[in-house]
């Protein structure tokens, strides 16, 4: 072994081989030769073009899942803007035609901004609303269902008997009470408001889509003469026992939730919707018969 490190510099770079170094650092006082014995002539080449393969794989892929996510979050703020102009449209429908119920008003104007919504009329009168007092007195309502729908982001608005309430049909169907219907109940009253949507006018929502942002007009008619009547305790003594019961509908659950927040007792589930019990000195109810007409434009 020669102890010049100069001669064996000279040795080791005139070795030829292209896979071997000198490294000053491997030996104390001298210079020794790393080799690696397992490289081939391409090995190089090779190495390059693998490290290349993998970086591209791994540029494309995050390319990809960054795509994937951005499509994901463009579509999660598409639905949440239509779902809160959903919820502001049928706010308005809910406060008008209550408001319209009570004043006796003839007509409503009420300007909507949809977006990705059909807003129909259903066909049949589908909710039932019974009111009795002991078998004394019993009187019985039956209206339509408005309906609020955004078929692109499975979510409905439903709007029957001054109840407004909205089902989320992605995943399992489940409905949530968003406005209670005008009802109140205390020892003292028993105050009911009773929009009944009657049916179309010519033009109106009976099957309106809207794609896309489109400002309309809903406009709220009285079909009929408005209708109160009130019932008292003539003894003075004993107050009015009676029961209220929504039949027919198919959301029950939020029929449940609603009597119950505004006073109704011992509330139930029934074969086909929901009773609550109510005992006060006195029982008001104010019935409205109501048309829809839709104007505005398409856009």
């Amino acid at each position: 072994m020669s102890g010049d490190p100069a001669t064996e510099q000279n040795n080791c770079g005139a070795s030829g081989s292209s896979t071997c170094v000198c490294d000053p650092a491997r030996r104390a006082g001298g210079i020794a030769r790393v080799c690696d014995r397992d490289a081939g002539p391409g090995t190089r080449g090779v190495s390059y073009a693998l490290g290349f393969v993998v970086v591209f794989s791994l540029v494309v892929a995050g390319t990809l899942a960054l795509f994937v996510a951005g499509v994901d979050l463009l579509s999660d703020v598409d639905r949440d803007g239509a779902v809160a102009a959903g919820e502001e449209n049928t706010a308005v429908v809910h406060a008008e035609v209550g408001d319209m119920a009570t004043q006796g008003d003839e007509r409503r104007r009420m300007p909507l901004e949809l977006v990705d919504a059909q807003i129909r009329l259903t066909d049949t009168e589908t909710v039932e609303l019974r009111v009795e007092t002991g078998g004394v007195f019993s009187v019985t309502y039956r209206t339509r269902a408005l309906r609020y729908e955004l078929p692109d982001h499975d979510v409905t608005f439903v709007y029957a008997l001054g109840h407004l309430y909205r089902v989320d049909e992605r995943g399992d169907g489940r409905a949530l009470s968003e406005r209670p219907p005008p009802f109140e109940v205390s020892d003292r009253q028993t105050r009911l408001v009773v929009p009944v949507l009657t049916g179309p006018t010519p033009g109106s929502p009976t099957g309106i889509g809207v794609s896309g942002t489109g400002e309309r007009e809903l406009v709220a008619l009285r079909s009929g003469s408005p209708a109160s009547l009130t019932r008292t305790d003539r003894t003075g003594v004993d107050s009015i026992l009676g029961q209220l019961t929504i039949n027919n509908t198919d959301h029950p659950s939020v029929w449940v939730t609603a009597l119950e927040a505004t006073g109704f007792g011992n509330v139930t589930r029934t074969e086909t919707g929901v009773r609550g019990r109510f005992e006060s000195d006195r029982l008001t109810v104010h019935q409205a018969d109501i048309a829809f007409a839709l104007g505005g434009e398409e856009s």
